[in-house]
């Protein structure tokens, strides 16, 4: 395939026609050696480099110092090079993560393609050029505070406060990392300590009180422990670490871990009890083949043996219930006013946002067949002043 795509010079405006462009330097802003006759030209903002110092930057590490220029940041749509004057002006372009172009100086080793491979290979190494171009994802930590949950028992009052956060980040086009916690706390107190005022502003809610307590209950249950007899007494924080569960080849080629753990706190007595519930989901697409030499053929199931003494289909049924969980509680975010800046996520890097099957649907916390998790969320329309939302920097 030809890798060179000849252009009239003529056809792209001199850096002095476009005044609010930073001319280039006489010297090469990378190496700051005076600039060679071999040089490489930055599309749209016609910022000139030593051809070397090009390569060099688009096929090193990648990151968003391989997408933009490196004297104006602008992101690079095109690089011009190998530049003639006579018998008329022209010169090859490259663009960045086409498919187009499947060798060349600026693609990476593993990016290059050769006639001799699959076209599955083809194809993945295609799609890695194009999701390392994908800028990076990584807002801010979204939290939902259920507030104001509470009734009044004698001398005291019971609170009951929900709790659900997310973070979500992809980095480098290729990887999706994201942590989900949602966590329920019991606190029992007396009335002198609430103030009176803020109280009067909510009604109680003794069944909402009452579906927390059970709630604990059957946990504490599964723990062992109950107020009549055994450790009840004797904890004060309580863990649940299950082993990770790994999916080395998906429907979308990519490598996927989901992890869960479980965390019990007991802070003054039996009814202060804190329980948090953490759900982790790491995907990537991979940059090698290196799991098997097979690995690279459309028809190879990296996954038809155990991983970690766990079955394959244990471990996707794990990764699509972290998949689904966090699905429910993104989607839930972005129905917010406060996060109309929530953009999607690069699809080709995770299976989060991907429709889920009818018969894949499956709930950790019911019975009913919906989305995992969806039980737990409040809806939309009932986000009113008894919760509070934020965004925290990280």
């Amino acid at each position: 395939m030809n890798q060179q795509h000849h252009h009239n010079l003529r056809s792209h405006p001199h850096p002095s026609e476009s005044p609010q462009r930073t001319p280039s330097p006489t010297r090469c802003p990378i190496c700051l050696e005076d600039l060679s006759t071999n040089t490489a030209q930055f599309l749209p903002c016609t910022h000139n480099f030593d051809l070397p110092c090009t390569i060099t930057l688009l096929t090193g590490p990648p990151g968003p110092q391989a997408r933009q220029c490196p004297l104006c940041r602008a992101k690079i749509a095109a690089v011009q090079y190998n530049f003639v004057s006579a018998p008329i002006s022209s010169c090859s372009t490259h663009i960045p993560g086409s498919s187009t172009f499947d060798s060349g100086p600026f693609i990476r080793p593993d990016e290059t393609v050769t006639p001799s491979m699959s076209e599955w290979e083809k194809n993945r190494r295609r799609t890695l050029r194009a999701l390392r171009l994908v800028e990076d994802y990584d807002p801010s930590l979204w939290q939902l505070f259920h507030m104001g949950v509470f009734v009044r028992e004698g001398g005291n009052v019971v609170l009951v406060e929900r709790m659900v956060s997310l973070k979500v980040m992809q980095v480098d086009g290729t990887k999706t990392v994201a942590l989900l916690v949602r966590s329920l706390s019991v606190k029992v107190v007396e009335k002198g300590m609430v103030e009176e005022p803020d109280l009067d502003q909510e009604e109680e809610s003794p069944e909402d009180v009452e579906e927390a307590r059970e709630e604990v209950r059957l946990l504490l249950k599964a723990f062992g422990v109950t107020r009549e007899e055994g450790p009840w007494r004797d904890w004060v924080e309580m863990k649940v670490d299950d082993p990770e569960f790994k999916v080395l080849r998906d429907g979308k080629l990519l490598e996927v871990g989901a992890r869960k753990f479980l965390v019990v706190q007991r802070k003054h007595g039996a009814e202060d009890i804190t329980i948090t519930n953490c759900t982790s989901l790491t995907e990537l697409f991979p940059a090698t083949t290196i799991l098997s030499s097979n690995w690279a053929d459309e028809d190879y199931d990296s996954d038809s043996n155990l991983i970690d003494g766990i079955s394959k289909a244990a471990r996707v049924r794990a990764v699509s219930l972290a998949r689904q969980e966090i699905q429910g509680v993104f989607q839930l975010f972005r129905t917010l006013s406060s996060f109309e800046d929530i953009r999607d996520l690069e699809r080709g890097s995770t299976g989060i946002l991907d429709s889920v099957k009818q018969e894949d649907l499956e709930c950790e916390y019911c019975e009913a067949k919906h989305r995992n998790g969806d039980c737990k969320l409040p809806k939309a329309a009932e986000l009113t002043g008894a919760f509070l939302v934020e965004r925290m920097a990280l």
